[in-house]
């Protein structure tokens, strides 16, 4: 018997799946560590450690000052009609209300991010005169420190260590 086209394609659509369900990371043996085609489907998520101190930073930021969040830790902060969004990229000046003579009360960043804040932003974090350190996240893992700095404080910063996963004390 010959097969037309149309069976033909019926018959390699077929193989197809096959294969595919075969080779799924939905396949619990495509995920196992003994799989014959080795353990690239294995897959695992572990929240950050930073977020359970998240909450604790926050709670220095007054709502009701401005504040400029990097990129990854904007969403934190979003809510408030005094947030902007920092290190998008673009220059400054096109979406953001501060300069060197105005800068936000309150700076959000964490230490992947920080060359990312507009050089004068930076430059004034740095200079302790102007801003302080208001609360820290020590975190040796990816994104880094986390850091709330705010305009003209003086005072000791509350400091919080995040453990990486599967150190004791992580989660």
């Amino acid at each position: 018997m010959i097969l037309g086209p149309d069976e033909h394609r019926l018959g390699a659509r077929v193989s197809s799946e096959k294969l595919r369900c075969v080779f799924s990371p939905l396949n619990s043996g495509a995920s196992s560590t003994n799989s014959p085609w080795g353990n690239g489907y294995l897959i695992s998520y572990h929240v950050n450690p930073s977020y359970k101190y998240m909450h604790d930073l926050l709670s220095y930021y007054e709502n009701n000052y401005i504040i400029i969040a990097s990129e990854f830790l904007f969403p934190y902060v979003a809510n408030s009609l005094n947030s902007y969004p920092g290190g998008y990229g673009l220059p400054p000046s096109n979406y953001l209300p501060f300069n060197e003579t105005n800068l936000p009360h309150y700076v959000l960043v964490d230490a992947y991010e920080f060359n990312q804040l507009p050089s004068y932003i930076q430059n004034a974090l740095i200079n302790e005169s102007v801003y302080g350190l208001r609360a820290w996240i020590i975190n040796p893992s990816y994104p880094g420190s986390i850091m709330l700095f705010q305009l003209g404080y003086s005072g000791s910063p509350a400091i919080y260590t995040a453990e990486p996963h599967g150190y004791a004390g992580g989660q």
